[in-house]
C-alpha cells in the first residue's frame, strides 16, 4: 500500500511539474533584443520621442484562445514594472477561455492604430498620440492595452455635441453598440471587455475606457498617467515593487491608490515632483497606505 501510494505520489508530482513547465513555456517575459528593436525603429513605433528607454520595455509571449476555438501564439509589449501583472492577466483570461481575435505587435500594422483596430488586434505599446489629441498616449509608455477593438469600439462622442452623433472606431464596431453578451434569439458574443474587466482591474489596470462619458473607449485598459510617470521616474526594481503595492491597495480597498496619495501629499502636487524632491518622505507616505 505504501509503495503504491509512493508511486502514485511521484506520478502526480511529475504530472504537476510537467504542467507547470508547459505553462511557463507558453507565457514568458523577455527583454527586447536587437532584432526586435530594429523592427520597432523601422516601423517608427519607437524613437527619440519615446517617453521610456528600450530597456524599460518587455515582450510578453503568450497563448490565447481564438474566436475559432483554437489555441494561438501571441505577443504583446508593455512597461517592465507592470509586465508580471500583464502576464498574469493573459494567463487568467486563457484559463477562463476568454477569446481574442489576434494578439500581435503593432509593427505588423506599420504602427498604424487604425489598421490594428480594423484587424481586431489586441495590442499595447505604440509610440503615438492620444486619439484626437496631441499629448503622448499611455500606449507610448506600454501601460495601456486595447483588446478586441471591433468587439469593443472607441465611441467618439462630444459632450458638447447637440446633434447626438456617435462615431465608432473601427467602423465595424458599430455592431457592438449594444453591449449585451447574451441576447434573446441571437448567438452569444465573445471577447467583450466587460467580461475581462475584473481580471484587468485586480492586476492594476483598473482604469477602463468603458467608464468614460465622452468619448467611450470600450477596448482600453490602462494604468493612470500619474502612476505611469511615477513608474518611469523610478528605477526598474523599485518601480516593480511600487506597482505591486498599487495592485495590492486596489484589491484591498477597491479604490485607486491615486486618491489616497493625493490626500496625503496634496491634490495639486505631482506624484513625480513629490517623489523626486524627497524619495524617503514619499516612501513613508507609501508605507502609511499599506
Amino acid at each position: 500500500m505504501n509503495k503504491d501510494l509512493s508511486r502514485y505520489t511521484i506520478v502526480v508530482l511529475c504530472l504537476a511539474l510537467t504542467l507547470i513547465g508547459q505553462a511557463q513555456a507558453n507565457f514568458q517575459i523577455k527583454t527586447i533584443d536587437q532584432s526586435l528593436y530594429q523592427r520597432m525603429i523601422d516601423a517608427q513605433v519607437f524613437g527619440k520621442h519615446s517617453p521610456v528607454s528600450i530597456d524599460r520595455l518587455r515582450l510578453i509571449k503568450l497563448k490565447y484562445l481564438g474566436f475559432d476555438g483554437q489555441e494561438h501564439d501571441g505577443e504583446i509589449m508593455v512597461l517592465d514594472a507592470c509586465s508580471q501583472q500583464v502576464l498574469t492577466i493573459f494567463q487568467d483570461l486563457y484559463d477562463r477561455k476568454f477569446a481574442f481575435e489576434r494578439i500581435e505587435l503593432i509593427m505588423k500594422y506599420g504602427g498604424s492604430d487604425s489598421l490594428s483596430m480594423a484587424a481586431n488586434n489586441t495590442s499595447a505599446h505604440n509610440l503615438r498620440q492620444i486619439t484626437g489629441g496631441k499629448s503622448l498616449s499611455l500606449h507610448a509608455y506600454g501601460t495601456a492595452i486595447d483588446i478586441n477593438p471591433v468587439n469593443n469600439p472607441f465611441v467618439d462622442i462630444s459632450c458638447s455635441d447637440t446633434e447626438g452623433i456617435a462615431r465608432f472606431q473601427p467602423a465595424a464596431g458599430i455592431k457592438y453598440a449594444n453591449r449585451m453578451e447574451n441576447r434573446l434569439g441571437k448567438t452569444n458574443r465573445k471577447g467583450l471587455a466587460e467580461d475581462a474587466l475584473e481580471v484587468f482591474s485586480k492586476n492594476g489596470f483598473y482604469w477602463w475606457g468603458g467608464y468614460w462619458n465622452c468619448p467611450i473607449d470600450y477596448q482600453h485598459f490602462q494604468v493612470s498617467r500619474s502612476i505611469t510617470e511615477l513608474l518611469v521616474a523610478m528605477e526598474p526594481e523599485e518601480a516593480a515593487i511600487f506597482f505591486k503595492q498599487v495592485v495590492a491597495y486596489f484589491n484591498k480597498t477597491h479604490q485607486p491608490i491615486e486618491d489616497a496619495l493625493k490626500a496625503k501629499i496634496g491634490k495639486d502636487v505631482s506624484f513625480v515632483t513629490f517623489y523626486k524632491q524627497d524619495k524617503e518622505r514619499f516612501h513613508k507616505v507609501e508605507e502609511e497606505l499599506e
